[in-house]
Protein backbone atom coordinates (compact mmCIF):
# COMPACT_ATOMS: atom_id res chain seq x y z
CA UNK A 1 0.00 0.00 0.00
CA UNK A 2 1.36 3.54 -0.73
CA UNK A 3 0.65 5.93 1.84
CA UNK A 4 0.38 9.79 1.40
CA UNK A 5 3.91 10.42 2.47
CA UNK A 6 5.30 7.50 0.24
CA UNK A 7 8.63 9.56 -0.88
CA UNK A 8 7.38 8.43 -4.77
CA UNK A 9 4.48 10.83 -4.57
CA UNK A 10 6.50 13.96 -3.83
CA UNK A 11 6.22 16.30 -7.30
CA UNK A 12 4.12 13.24 -9.11
CA UNK A 13 1.97 14.78 -8.81
CA UNK A 14 1.42 17.74 -6.05
CA UNK A 15 -2.68 17.82 -5.14
CA UNK A 16 -3.09 14.30 -7.37
CA UNK A 17 -0.60 12.15 -6.07
CA UNK A 18 0.01 8.85 -8.60
CA UNK A 19 2.86 5.66 -8.44
CA UNK A 20 5.19 6.43 -11.11
CA UNK A 21 5.45 4.19 -13.26
CA UNK A 22 9.62 3.57 -12.29
CA UNK A 23 8.14 2.28 -9.12
CA UNK A 24 5.87 -0.08 -10.28
CA UNK A 25 8.99 -0.84 -12.81
CA UNK A 26 11.09 -1.30 -9.62
CA UNK A 27 8.71 -3.61 -8.27
CA UNK A 28 8.79 -5.70 -11.37
CA UNK A 29 12.52 -6.04 -11.37
CA UNK A 30 12.37 -6.84 -7.23
CA UNK A 31 9.48 -9.61 -7.63
CA UNK A 32 11.13 -10.95 -10.71
CA UNK A 33 14.69 -12.00 -8.78
CA UNK A 34 13.21 -12.92 -5.52
CA UNK A 35 15.87 -11.56 -3.36
CA UNK A 36 18.11 -11.85 -6.05
CA UNK A 37 20.15 -8.30 -7.23
CA UNK A 38 19.62 -7.76 -10.88
CA UNK A 39 20.09 -5.22 -13.44
CA UNK A 40 17.78 -3.22 -15.71
CA UNK A 41 19.15 -3.87 -18.89
CA UNK A 42 15.63 -3.14 -20.93
CA UNK A 43 11.76 -2.49 -20.52
CA UNK A 44 9.58 -3.58 -23.78
CA UNK A 45 5.93 -3.31 -24.24
CA UNK A 46 5.14 -1.07 -21.13
CA UNK A 47 1.31 -0.06 -21.02
CA UNK A 48 -0.09 1.92 -17.79
CA UNK A 49 -3.39 1.71 -18.53
CA UNK A 50 -4.82 2.39 -14.31
CA UNK A 51 -3.23 5.04 -12.26
CA UNK A 52 -2.50 3.79 -8.77
CA UNK A 53 -2.73 6.16 -5.86
CA UNK A 54 -2.68 6.81 -2.00
CA UNK A 55 -3.62 3.85 -0.28
CA UNK A 56 -3.70 1.24 -2.42
CA UNK A 57 -2.24 -1.95 -2.17
CA UNK A 58 -0.67 -3.51 -5.78
CA UNK A 59 0.12 -7.08 -6.79
CA UNK A 60 2.38 -7.56 -8.64
CA UNK A 61 3.25 -11.30 -10.99
CA UNK A 62 6.83 -11.73 -12.97
CA UNK A 63 6.66 -14.55 -15.17
CA UNK A 64 10.40 -15.59 -16.23
CA UNK A 65 12.32 -17.13 -18.88
CA UNK A 66 15.53 -17.37 -19.74
CA UNK A 67 17.23 -16.41 -23.16
CA UNK A 68 20.63 -15.85 -24.20
CA UNK A 69 21.88 -15.62 -20.73
CA UNK A 70 19.40 -12.85 -19.52
CA UNK A 71 16.33 -13.60 -17.93
CA UNK A 72 12.83 -11.94 -19.92
CA UNK A 73 10.46 -11.06 -17.02
CA UNK A 74 6.87 -10.58 -18.12
CA UNK A 75 5.28 -8.24 -15.20
CA UNK A 76 2.06 -7.67 -14.53
CA UNK A 77 0.88 -4.54 -11.83
CA UNK A 78 -2.94 -5.55 -10.47
CA UNK A 79 -4.90 -3.09 -8.19
CA UNK A 80 -8.05 -5.34 -6.53
CA UNK A 81 -8.11 -7.49 -9.67
CA UNK A 82 -7.91 -4.56 -12.13
CA UNK A 83 -5.01 -4.54 -14.50
CA UNK A 84 -2.67 -1.61 -14.14
CA UNK A 85 0.32 -2.31 -15.75
CA UNK A 86 1.94 -4.78 -17.77
CA UNK A 87 5.30 -4.63 -19.79
CA UNK A 88 8.81 -7.00 -20.07
CA UNK A 89 11.66 -6.61 -18.42
CA UNK A 90 14.78 -7.92 -19.45
CA UNK A 91 17.27 -8.05 -16.68
CA UNK A 92 20.56 -9.67 -15.76
CA UNK A 93 22.70 -10.58 -12.83
CA UNK A 94 23.95 -7.17 -11.53
CA UNK A 95 27.17 -8.14 -12.25
CA UNK A 96 26.67 -8.90 -15.59
CA UNK A 97 28.17 -7.25 -18.90
CA UNK A 98 25.91 -4.94 -20.82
Amino acid sequence: MFPLNFVGFEGHFPGNPIVPGIVQVMAGILTAGEGSPLRLVKVNRAKFVRIIGVGETITVVATNTEKGGRMNAAVGVTVGGETAASFTLVLEPAGGQQ
